[in-house]
């Protein structure tokens, strides 16, 4: 399982190794320019620039990526050395995270700081997204089972969304506080896919197999990872209701000979496409493909079905307002349109993992790993 290193999350140790990020605490701005004209629906990409804002840095684990707030304004981060990936994999024979634990930090635009805020007790891992009211933990317990809860960016008590005696994994939250996530028994040996819409909730079985890592790309597509006898897939879904889920069910093959250690790193670096329209767009997930060993793009509802391959060099990707691509490689972020992936530009140089905010002046935020520390920057996209 450890041995695979030429995944997207296991990359970053490697790739960010010289990669830096600016400390000073003003305004610059990145002036390489990039201009597409898309065919179709996509003609407004324009000649851009790079505008950015460093907000300092916080420490990390070397494994989970930190969560963002809707806002821009709080960072999530585990700290604490990095669980074992048996704890991350929700494995039958895992080591409870004694020493992990959450920092949660403000970033100030007026000081260029990150402010740590508060610091959650050992034991609770950060999950995979939030919402305005909070960020997703998963808490691994001793007698097996494993629970889902809301953490407040701003503190106070954890709101337990599951808590039961089954081991409970690898949720992601959509609009309006839906929530999917894979389940299995205590004994059992595979993940079963479970849904939950206000007071609504339905599963899909494994029938032999793993349904793993959901992502929600809008409040009715769901994207989850399926695994049966080493074979790994993608799967879309319209997750409206208990009977779309099973009608509209379609899906992509990635790889063989593949662990649920694969399917954890095609999703590590997964951010929501940035104000996309879907109704004009369709589904859409960005992805680390295993065979490829690049980042990819997967229109489930399009043609040719196969997805999209990025960047050689890609290991985290972000679709942007307009429908390109920005693409996360050692040497920087670079624009690439989709539908003709020899096409790029440079925007931000060094590795800079991108997260989307809901804030019309900034709307990325840029994470630049090093070691065992994560700076930050506020990113925009200026047009010329």
């Amino acid at each position: 399982m450890g041995r695979r290193t030429t995944t997207c999350l296991a990359a970053f140790g490697v790739v960010v190794a010289g990669a830096g990020c600016t400390t000073d605490q003003t305004i610059w701005t990145h002036h390489t320019r990039a201009s597409f004209v898309d065919p179709g629906p996509r003609q407004d990409a324009g000649e851009l620039i790079a505008g950015v804002l460093p907000l300092g840095s916080i420490p990390y684990d070397n494994r989970s990526l930190p969560q963002v707030s809707p806002d821009g304004r709080f960072v999530a981060t585990q700290v604490g050395g990095p669980p074992a990936w048996e704890t991350l994999l929700a494995s039958p024979d895992r080591p409870l995270p004694e020493r992990s634990r959450i920092e949660i930090y403000y970033l100030d635009h007026d000081s260029g700081e990150a402010q740590l805020q508060w610091v959650t007790k050992p034991g609770v891992l950060l999950g995979r997204g939030g919402d305005k009211r909070g960020f997703l933990v998963e808490q691994p317990l001793a007698d097996g089972a494993r629970w889902i809860g809301m953490m407040p960016w701003t503190g106070g008590r954890t709101k337990w969304l599951v808590a039961d005696d089954e081991v409970n994994a690898f949720a992601s939250l959509g609009p309006d506080g839906r929530l999917a996530w894979s389940r299995r028994a205590g004994g059992a040996e595979h993940f079963d896919l479970v849904i939950r819409r206000g007071s609504e909730q339905w599963t899909v079985g494994g029938n032999g197999g793993d349904w793993l890592m959901p992502v929600w790309t809008s409040a009715r597509d769901l994207f989850v990872l399926r695994l049966t006898d080493g074979r790994l897939s993608a799967a879309y879904m319209d997750a409206s209701s208990q009977a779309t889920t099973r009608d509209t069910l379609q899906q992509v093959a990635l790889a063989e000979q593949r662990t649920r250690y694969d399917a954890y790193q095609c999703l590590a670096s997964y951010t929501p496409p940035g104000g996309l329209d879907r109704d004009r767009v369709g589904p859409m997930l960005t992805m680390w493909h295993p065979t490829a060993a690049r980042m990819a793009v997967w229109l489930p509802l399009s043609s040719p079905a196969a997805p999209m391959l990025l960047d050689p060099r890609s290991i985290a990707a972000v679709v942007d307002v307009s429908g390109n691509v920005l693409v996360t490689t050692a040497d920087g972020v670079r624009l690439q349109n989709p539908a003709d992936p020899r096409r790029s530009r440079t925007l931000l140089p060094g590795t800079q993992v991108l997260r989307t905010v809901d804030s019309e002046a900034w709307p990325y935020m840029a994470l630049s790993p090093r070691g065992d520390r994560i700076s930050l920057m506020a990113v925009r996209l200026l047009r010329e």
